[in-house]
């Protein structure tokens, strides 16, 4: 594994090429999906997946503002929420 790097000489890029097995998706991918997903933030598991590996604490505060880290860390709403709201919805439009 090469060496950490400092916090002072990190970059966005820094971590992309690394690769770790996702238990969500099941199949191997670079770090550069997990500190970017589809929302255009870290994946909310990137401290779980990667702390074996790397440093992740320092690379989230140093490229993340501390708003954008909470709306990552903020707990989701409870799947039975979820599912009430779709189907409340749903008998709105009807």
């Amino acid at each position: 594994m090469p060496a950490p790097q400092s916090a002072d000489k990190l970059t966005r890029e820094g971590y992309d090429d690394r690769s770790l097995y996702c238990r969500m998706l099941g199949h191997s991918l670079p770090f550069k999906y997990c500190r970017q997903t589809a929302t255009g933030l870290f994946c909310r598991k990137v401290f779980d997946c990667w702390h074996r590996k790397l440093d992740v604490a320092p690379y989230i505060k140093a490229f993340y503002t501390e708003e954008q880290i909470q709306a990552v860390l903020r707990p989701s709403a409870p799947k039975m929420h979820s599912l009430l709201g779709l189907i409340e919805r749903a008998k709105e439009q009807e």
